[in-house]
């Protein structure tokens, strides 16, 4: 069936398939820049939350405590409340969680890195924890003399990052149409150009 098409006619396919391959490439490229920057952001903000928290002298005045949870809970409930993290955990240096969103999970370890963190240092990765693959930055909490008493991690989930994300998609498929139509109307016009040059030969 090809074989009996035009020249014109092939090279109008052709192109056309070379518009679509580029589309397909610039399109997972714009998504995966897309998606790179919300998790960018989402660490931005979440390390912000967590460094507030690390601030805090009634993180460091219950870390000296012996029941740390009884007086961190609370307040980690109503900082998630008001600032739209999906977890914050409070936790000793060796893991140990004085807060979470679930109950059952205080005392537990925390899952994640703190390697870093506990050198002094803001640490953020994506990794799953119990509430699902979630982006996260660890915040230390330094006493007076430096040493790190307690840690901060603050996270939101990739699901909410994802439905944060979708909000973005009708823009890059917008983008893609529009390259289609004018791949395609390039192409016509390159196809009308030469029949006129072999006067309607093909």
């Amino acid at each position: 069936m090809i074989h009996r098409w035009s020249i014109a006619r092939r090279l109008f396919v052709a192109n056309l398939l070379i518009v679509l391959a580029f589309i397909a490439i610039a399109g997972t490229v714009a998504f995966v820049d897309a998606r790179d920057r919300s998790y960018e952001e989402a660490g931005r903000r979440m390390t912000g939350v967590a460094a507030a928290v690390a601030a805090n002298p009634l993180v460091r005045q219950a870390a000296d405590q012996t029941d740390p949870s009884a007086l961190l809970q609370p307040y980690a409930l109503d900082v998630m409340a008001g600032s739209g993290v999906d977890f914050l955990t409070i936790m000793a240096p060796d893991r140990t969680r004085w807060t979470h969103p679930r109950n059952e999970e205080l005392g537990r370890p925390y899952i994640g890195s703190i390697e870093a963190p506990l050198r002094g240092e803001v640490f953020t990765e994506v990794t799953a924890g119990t509430l699902g693959p979630s982006v996260r930055p660890v915040v230390p909490v330094k006493d007076a003399a430096g040493n790190v008493k307690a840690l901060v991690a603050a996270g939101v989930t990739v699901r909410n990052v994802d439905v944060a994300l979708s909000g973005r998609l009708p823009g890059l498929v917008g983008r893609g149409l529009a390259l289609l139509v004018g791949g395609y109307r390039a192409s016509g016009v390159a196809g009308d150009a030469r029949r006129r040059g072999t006067r309607g030969a093909g």
